[in-house]
C-alpha cells in the first residue's frame, strides 16, 4: 500500500508522520487489498480545544473509503479515524464477500449446459481446493 501524507499549512515532525505511517500500516491487516491511502493533517483553528483534524482517503479496488476524525492531538485523531477505518474496511470486505458468494451460488443453480461443460469441472475443483 502506497501511503502519501499531506500537512496542510503547516510542517509535519517526522517523528508524526511516522506515527501516522505505522499506524495506517496496520489497516492491511484487514484488507490486503489497498491500492493507496492519503492521510490529511489539519489544525483547525489554531486558539481552540479539538482542533487537530486527520482525514484519511483509502483506495480499494472499484471503490474509495474516506473517514474523518477531530482531536486535541494528532496521535490521537490517528488513532480514532484508524479505528473507525478498520471498522469501515470490515463491512466493505463482508459486503464483497458476501456479494461474490451470492455470485457463486448462483452459477451453482446453473446446470452445466447453461454455463458450459469446462467451467462447471473449473468450479468444482476451485471448491475442492479451497475446502482444503
Amino acid at each position: 500500500m502506497n501511503i502519501k501524507i499531506n500537512s496542510v499549512k503547516f510542517k509535519a515532525d517526522p517523528k508524526l508522520e511516522s506515527f501516522v505511517t505505522n499506524k495506517v500500516s496496520k489497516l492491511e491487516r484487514t484488507y490486503d487489498n489497498i491500492t493507496s491511502c492519503e492521510v490529511s493533517l489539519k489544525v483547525d483553528k489554531p486558539e481552540s480545544d479539538n482542533n487537530k483534524i486527520v482525514e484519511i482517503q483509502l483506495v480499494l479496488p472499484g471503490q474509495t473509503l474516506f473517514n474523518s476524525k477531530q482531536a486535541d492531538t494528532f496521535e490521537d485523531a490517528t488513532l480514532q479515524v484508524v479505528d473507525a477505518t478498520k471498522i469501515q474496511l470490515s463491512k466493505y470486505k463482508e459486503r464483497f464477500n458476501k456479494k461474490n458468494g451470492e455470485l457463486k451460488s448462483d452459477l451453482y443453480e446453473m446446470s452445466k449446459e447453461e454455463i458450459g461443460d469446462e467451467q462447471f469441472d473449473d468450479l468444482e475443483e476451485f471448491d475442492k481446493e479451497n475446502e482444503q
